[in-house]
């Protein structure tokens, strides 16, 4: 048979065979168009008068490239946006490209973060948890309430001193034993050795000088006291024990 493109009048010879009983979609060697053919009705007389101008009317045929398909795919769908699809891909494989080297430097970059953040803290809380250095309150600070820092104290109080209560003839005593130390390498005065009673509230109810049996103390020595005296006055927790400025 002679299948005739609608669009562009090119004319193709076709076994009706492949074209079956419903037809199918056919596309144009020449310009591409696609159109629904079907397979003529033929009778008798029909196939008689075909051939007849098959014979002496020949019509032109247009040679189909060897690369063109003249059938084209019943039922598949053109393909669409071929462009767009590509590009697409293009993009979407440099973003997976990318990806790693991106999450590597913002993990480098939040690393380093963190690390500072995590330093400074570190350095913020050591600075807090820092113990502040206290003088000891059974020493002898001679430079208090002046501009220059406090010199070493000379002579302290060498360890913590004893407090005993004990009971003699009905009356109460307080028992204090301890010693001083001279940590230079030099002889130092001794100055007044002073003992405070403390209630439950921290309040002093109660002072005493404790004697020491020396007014200096060789380098590097120590002297033991020991001091007894009555104790009449009741609710005393606490003793603490100072060196009080020497006299001028």
């Amino acid at each position: 048979m002679i299948l005739t493109c609608p669009a562009c009048a090119a004319n193709f010879a076709l076994d009706p065979k492949l074209l079956g009983d419903a037809g199918r979609v056919v596309r144009c060697g020449k310009c591409k168009h696609e159109w629904h053919a079907t397979a003529p009705i033929v009778t008798l007389a029909g196939a008689a008068e075909e051939e007849s101008a098959a014979l002496f009317n020949p019509p032109p045929l247009i040679p189909i490239p060897a690369s063109a398909s003249l059938l084209a795919d019943y039922g598949k769908a053109k393909p669409r946006h071929a462009g767009r699809n590509a590009v697409l891909l293009a993009l979407l494989l440099a973003v997976l490209v990318a990806a790693p080297l991106l999450g590597w430097r913002l993990r480098d970059q939040l690393g380093q973060g963190f690390g500072k953040v995590l330093h400074d803290a570190t350095a913020t809380l050591a600075a807090r948890s820092k113990p502040e250095t206290a003088l000891p309150e059974n020493t002898v600070n001679t430079a208090e309430n002046t501009a220059d820092a406090p010199a070493a104290p000379a002579v302290v109080i060498d360890g913590i001193p004893t407090t005993q209560q004990k009971e003699e003839d009905g009356h109460t005593l307080l028992v204090i034993r301890g010693a001083v130390l001279n940590k230079t390498q030099q002889d130092q005065p001794l100055p007044p050795l002073q003992a405070q009673a403390m209630d439950a509230q921290g309040q002093v109810v109660k002072t005493w000088i404790i004697p020491l049996n020396a007014t200096t103390l060789e380098a590097q020595h120590r002297l033991p006291f020991d001091f007894t005296t009555p104790l009449d006055t009741p609710g005393v927790v606490d003793i603490a024990f100072h060196f009080l400025p020497p006299a001028l």
